[in-house]
């Protein structure tokens, strides 16, 4: 699965895997045995504390173990040197267990305990150096956006907009590192977005608004030509020429260069992509089909046929909906 090779065991490793595996079923059930006894005890808490400790570096995705240890850490009152242990222990989970929902829970709650501005500064560092490592884990990008909206509401002005000029620095970074990168393209929606709506902000990539979307129209450009098998740059474009943020911004003249373009462009990929594989790219042919019918461009009845018929072929688990596209077209 994804790329990996399948290891047939022997008899031997295999029944050797199977006793390793029943030892840890084992030491689970009675580490769950212990931390109910001891739920009921009387000054317990740091036996408590400890058997979920062992629990959860077992199984990081247990919801109510986390909600027993944030009610155990409620009733200790931690002060700052146990709050960074705590932290030190959803860290060792986090790289072992990068895309587990309650950790990443976890550690929100824990910061939002401490409550210090710096604290969410080093935050920022770290998801750093833990999408580094997965460039493309989800719940790493969602807790990001989550620092930066919390940083947003604390810092100056003169400190957002630094940061925020940095994280668009690191997007371009990122998805030119990895153009399949969804989350990435994702966080770059949301700050163009930002940038345009705030009112107040002064550093801006590219020096001014209009500047910063026409360069984007060229980073597009550029970006479906790097994969133009991967679907998240035709996402992005699809809703970069459809947002009337963006496009206030643009114009009509500039945009529909930029659309003009884009087609002429994906005419040349698809010409590529028939001589290569005899068929259509299946992305591009769609987001043809989207521009052509939503900024009223020149395509014949024949072409618009031949495009959805290309689609019967690349996508043949909707090949009912595109026949009747080509149903009503005739």
């Amino acid at each position: 699965m994804h790329g990996v090779k399948r290891i047939n065991l022997t008899e031997e490793l295999r029944a050797e895997k199977e006793k390793k595996e029943a030892i840890q079923v084992d030491r689970f059930r009675n580490l769950s045995s212990t931390i109910e006894k001891l739920k009921t005890g009387k000054d317990t808490n740091q036996d408590l504390l400890k058997s979920l400790s062992e629990q959860l570096t077992m199984n990081p995705d247990l919801t109510t173990s986390y909600n027993l240890r944030r009610s155990i850490i409620k009733d200790k009152g931690y002060i700052e040197d146990e709050w960074n242990q705590e932290l030190n222990f959803t860290l060792q989970l986090l790289t072992s267990n990068p895309k587990s929902y309650p950790l990443w829970q976890h550690r929100s709650w824990i910061l939002k305990q401490i409550d210090k501005d710096e604290y969410y500064q080093k935050e920022l560092n770290l998801t750093y150096k833990l999408l580094s490592m997965d460039k493309r884990n989800f719940h790493g990008w969602s807790y990001r956006r989550e620092i930066l909206d919390i940083l947003n509401e604390r810092l100056s002005l003169t400190s957002i907009e630094d940061l925020y000029f940095k994280e668009w620095e690191y997007l371009t970074m990122m998805i030119n590192s990895d153009i399949s990168n969804y989350s990435a393209w994702h966080q770059r929606r949301t700050l163009l977005v930002y940038y345009i709506e705030s009112t107040q902000l002064t550093k801006i990539p590219e020096g001014t608004l209009k500047k910063l979307i026409t360069k984007e129209c060229d980073y597009i450009y550029q970006a479906i030509f790097t994969d133009a098998e991967d679907q998240s740059v035709w996402n992005y474009m699809k809703w970069f020429v459809s947002d009337e943020r963006v496009l206030s911004i643009l114009g009509n003249e500039e945009l529909n260069t930029a659309v003009d373009k884009y087609l002429e462009a994906m005419r040349e990929i698809n010409e590529d992509e028939l001589e290569f594989s005899n068929k259509l790219n299946k992305w591009c042919t769609l987001m043809m089909l989207f521009l052509t019918e939503n900024y009223s461009k020149e395509i014949t009845k024949v072409e618009k046929i031949d495009l959805l018929e290309s689609l019967k072929k690349s996508d043949p688990l909707r090949i009912n909906r595109y026949q009747e596209m080509i149903d009503k077209i005739e």
